[in-house]
């Protein structure tokens, strides 16, 4: 069957929903933070021998705002042609689970996703 390897996330800026997270995530793995955290919290070292230890990956993605994609969807219309280039393929929903072993190989991912 298909073999694809989902990371585990996190989208909140609770660095104890963090903490929970990282102790949640199998070794090996991989750890997706989806947001930053606000204030001056501080982690423990222990987080990060988890971390090490268990050898788990860690990675952040970027979130946009509403007024990010609009100005996006603005630029990508006024330069169709060039913007084209940036697109792999449009793909269906139930075909993302393919397209994330595209993510791991580390190929860059230029996808369109159909809801």
């Amino acid at each position: 069957g298909l073999r694809y390897r989902t990371p585990r996330s996190c989208s909140t800026s609770s660095p104890a929903a963090f903490v929970d997270g990282i102790s949640r995530t199998g070794s090996g793995k991989c750890f997706c933070l989806f947001s930053g955290f606000t204030g001056d919290d501080n982690l423990s070292p222990r987080l990060l021998n988890e971390v090490h230890y268990r050898q788990i990956r860690l990675v952040g993605a970027y979130g946009c705002t509403r007024t990010h994609i609009q100005e996006a969807i603005s630029i990508l219309s006024r330069h169709k042609e060039t913007a084209q280039l940036l697109i792999e393929a449009e793909i269906a929903l139930n075909q993302v689970p393919e397209v994330f072993n595209t993510f791991f190989s580390k190929k860059p991912l230029k996808y369109i996703v159909k809801i």
